[in-house]
Order: C-alpha cells, then sequence, then structure tokens
C-alpha cells in the first residue's frame, strides 16, 4: 500500500513539473513582439507621459485613439510614407516658404524706400533696422507665444500668423510716413512671422526622430524657394506697378499660402499647460549653463553675420559697387537662394551620418573665408555673381541644424527650451548684423565693413571647434 502511494506521489509530482514547463514555455512565446508597418518598417514606441496634462485648448490629440489601446506608449511609424507627420513638414516648408522667404527679400524693398520713398528723411543704418526688427522677432518670441499655444494651440497660433503676416503688408502699403513703415513693415510683420514660426516649431519633433535631420533640412529649404521666388517677384511689382501695389499683391498670395500651412499643420499631441512648461523651464537651467551650450549661444548670436548680411546687401552692392541694375541684384539673390536649397538638403542630410556640428563647422569656415577674401575683391559682375553662387552653398545651414545641435547639447528633455534660447540668440544677431554693417559701410566704405561680417561668421566656426573639442578630441567621430 505504500508502494501504491510512493507511485502516486511520484506521478503527480512529474505532472506537476510539465505544467511549469508548459506554461514556461507558453510565457516565452507570448512575449511582445515589436510592431511593424505595413511598408516593414519597424514602430518606434514613444512616451507620451509628459503630454498626458495638456492645456485645455479645442485640439485633437491625434493619436489618442491608438494610446488607448497600447496603455503609455503610443507605436507610430516614423520613417515611412504613411507617417501624417508628412503634411505636417509641408505646411512648415509653406511657412519658411512664406515668410522667411519675403523677409530674406528685404533687400529689394530697403533700395526703393531709401531712394524712391523717403529720400533724404533716413539713411542706410536706420531704414536696415525695419528688415532686421521682423527677422529677429520671428525667432525671439518663442517662450512668450508658448503660453499663448498652451490657451490657442499650435493650429490657432499659426492661424493668428497667417492673418497678421500679410495684414503688416497691407497696412505698409498705405504707409506714408516712416514711423508708420516701422510699425508695419518692420514690427507688425515680424509679430505674424513670429505667430507662424513658433506655432510650427516643435511639431516635426513629434513626427519623426530617426530622420530629423533631413525634414528639418525640407522645411528649412523652404526659404532659399521663397526668396528665389520673391525677390525677382517683388522687383517686377515694383518696377511695373509701384511698390504699393507690389505689397499688396505679396500680401494676397501671401494669405493664401499661409491659409494653406494652417491646414495642413498637424499637431501630434496638444500643448504643455502653463504648469508644466514653469517647471520644464527651472528644470532646464542646470543643464543650459555648461560650457558646450554657452559656446552654442555665442556661436548662435554670430552666425546671423554671415548669412544675412551678405544676402540683405547682394542688392545694394551690386548696384553701388558692381555697376549693375537692380534687377541683376534681385536675380543674384535668387540665384544664391537656388544653390541653398540644395546644400540644405545635402548638408542636413550629411549632418544625420557624419555630426551636426562637424558640418556645420566646416560650411561656417568656408563662409567665413569667401566673405574676407572673395567678397573683399568681387568689383566685377563676373567676381561677385560667382561668389554670391559659392556663398548659397555653404551659408545659412544654421537654420535647419540649429535646432538638431540643441538636442544634441542638451537632451531631447530640454530640446525645446535649448532651441528657443538659441533661436533668441539667433535673433540678436538677426537684429544687429545689417545696421552695424551698414553704419561701418557709412563711416569707413565697404573693406573693413565686409570684413567685420567675416571676421563674425570665422569667430562662429572656431566656437564650433570649441565645442567640438569639448564633447570629442577624436578627429574622425560623429559629433
Amino acid at each position: 500500500m505504500s508502494a501504491e502511494k510512493v507511485i502516486h506521489n511520484t506521478t503527480k509530482t512529474t505532472q506537476e513539473l510539465l505544467d511549469v514547463q508548459k506554461s514556461t514555455i507558453n510565457i516565452h512565446f507570448e512575449e511582445p513582439v515589436t510592431p511593424t508597418t505595413s511598408d516593414g518598417l519597424q514602430s518606434i514606441p514613444v512616451n507620451v507621459q509628459e503630454e498626458q496634462q495638456a492645456a485645455p485648448t479645442g485640439e485633437k490629440d491625434t493619436c489618442q485613439k491608438s494610446s488607448r489601446t497600447t496603455g503609455a506608449e503610443d507605436p507610430y511609424w516614423t520613417e515611412g510614407w504613411r507617417n501624417p507627420g508628412w503634411f505636417t513638414v509641408w505646411g512648415r516648408f509653406l511657412i519658411n516658404f512664406s515668410t522667411i522667404g519675403i523677409l530674406m527679400s528685404w533687400g529689394t524693398f530697403q533700395l526703393v524706400y531709401l531712394e524712391q520713398v523717403y529720400p533724404g528723411q533716413t539713411d542706410a543704418f536706420r531704414i536696415a533696422f525695419v528688415g532686421t526688427v521682423p527677422m529677429a522677432l520671428t525667432f525671439s518670441m518663442g517662450i512668450p507665444i508658448s503660453y499663448i499655444i498652451g490657451f490657442i494651440g499650435y493650429r490657432g497660433t499659426i492661424a493668428v500668423g497667417a492673418v497678421l503676416f500679410p495684414l503688416a503688408l497691407f497696412l505698409a502699403s498705405v504707409a506714408t510716413q516712416l514711423w508708420q513703415t516701422i510699425l508695419t513693415h518692420g514690427i507688425l510683420l515680424g509679430l505674424g512671422s513670429s505667430f507662424c514660426f513658433s506655432g510650427s516649431f516643435v511639431l516635426l519633433t513629434q513626427w519623426f526622430v530617426k530622420r530629423r535631420g533631413l525634414v528639418y533640412g525640407i522645411t528649412a529649404s523652404g526659404t532659399g524657394f521663397g526668396t528665389m521666388c520673391f525677390s525677382p517677384l517683388s522687383e517686377y511689382l515694383i518696377s511695373r506697378f509701384g511698390y504699393r501695389t507690389a505689397l499688396c499683391v505679396l500680401g494676397g498670395i501671401l494669405f493664401c499660402l499661409l491659409a494653406l500651412a494652417t491646414a495642413l499643420s498637424k499637431p501630434r499631441y496638444p500643448p504643455r499647460s502653463k504648469q508644466q512648461q514653469q517647471h520644464k523651464l527651472t528644470s532646464s537651467l542646470g543643464v543650459l549653463l555648461n560650457k558646450s551650450y554657452v559656446l552654442f549661444i555665442i556661436f548662435s548670436i554670430l552666425a546671423p553675420f554671415g548669412y544675412i548680411i551678405p544676402l540683405y546687401l547682394m542688392p545694394s552692392y551690386a548696384v553701388q559697387v558692381v555697376g549693375a541694375n537692380s534687377s541683376i541684384g534681385a536675380l543674384l539673390v535668387s540665384v544664391a537662394s537656388a544653390l541653398n536649397i540644395v546644400s540644405r538638403i545635402v548638408f542636413t542630410y550629411m549632418a544625420d551620418r557624419v555630426g551636426q556640428i562637424n558640418v556645420m563647422f566646416v560650411t561656417s569656415l568656408i563662409s567665413g573665408m569667401l566673405i574676407m577674401v572673395m567678397w573683399q575683391f568681387s568689383n566685377t559682375l563676373a567676381s561677385y555673381a560667382a561668389y554670391c553662387a559659392l556663398l548659397g552653398l555653404t551659408t545659412g545651414l544654421y537654420i535647419p541644424i540649429l535646432t538638431p545641435m540643441a538636442a544634441r547639447l542638451v537632451g531631447m528633455k530640454h530640446v525645446y527650451i535649448g532651441s528657443t534660447l538659441a533661436w533668441m540668440a539667433v535673433s540678436i544677431g538677426s537684429l544687429l548684423g545689417t545696421p552695424c554693417f551698414g553704419q561701418i559701410q557709412a563711416r569707413l566704405g565697404y573693406s573693413p565693413a565686409i570684413q567685420f561680417s567675416g571676421a563674425a561668421t570665422l569667430l562662429s566656426a572656431f566656437c564650433l571647434l570649441g565645442i567640438r573639442l569639448l564633447l570629442d578630441r577624436r578627429l574622425l567621430r560623429k559629433v
């Protein structure tokens, strides 16, 4: 009887072991598999915990449905053509095309205001502020507008800019005094641009991870396309119909483009609440005080000296020094902008592979040398055209790469405040660069002014070299 009991216990123990093994096997095969999309690309889980306490706006979380099915993680495709973020890419492209494109065409209007509209009432130093104020406001209003975004949402903010920006040109067309032109073509235009720029600022980072450099390059190329189109268009409209009609026509075109950009700009998450923004700002202060980021801010101040100054002054230099007419000056801006489109796409693609800081250092160094040497001795149309073409291939790369560089230095957790402060620093250089150049040129001539612009650009390159050495002293490293 005891033997039967032993056999029964042994059989029971064996059965329990088999059950445990079976359970272990089932658990092993029930491990979650990383989801893939229909185009065979791996989905990337994104933690949306930081976006849970969103501001009470009317904007929908476009991924709310999928977040309910997956809990705290929301897998989405980041490389495939089905990514809804591509609509946002083209929306941001149109914003850059319309706002920055028309701002970079200021040189055509500066010549008209100085010589035809307000002759004897102003000089090159003061009239330059009309063109630099909107550029400075575009890049410096990120923090104040972030609170407005919390109330009316991303699309609402872009829509406000889509109204203010063309309205500024309509009002500038009826201005009769210089201070009215400063208020309309300067301040109001800059406010409209800043609403569009800041409202769409973080939308790309919500949709893309692996190819952020590329999509920023695509959207930043809108600046080149816009300058290439609006500079000769402005010149044609002014010469054919007068500057007042030209401003009205441009205002109508820009309203249509920005309305389309507003419709295409699709946020993935609602904006943060006011409490979250304040907590984010205070928690980021320690990260922003490191040596690399301080050098990065200095670079951001100096970078526009090698981009905005040469581009703004191309029409004036072509007329006053080279002896060309105003149409040729506008055409040179278009040529430089067209080549700048290609360089932005190519160099941002390279930046994803060899490092943003490496690419920015090389291009900034070349730009500074071109300004100090080639621009200095460009006294004929052929030599000046060659300089404009080469400069277009190397300058202005900070616009698409600045935000990825900020992410590299402060981390994605602090990327918004880090990049916002960097753009505010850019606004300082954008505001002061051209007026300082004009003041030096008026007192000492073009040569010292050109050397001033080139020296500032080279100094920005040395700041990047310092950042590079602080992060990694090895030569062949992706930084």
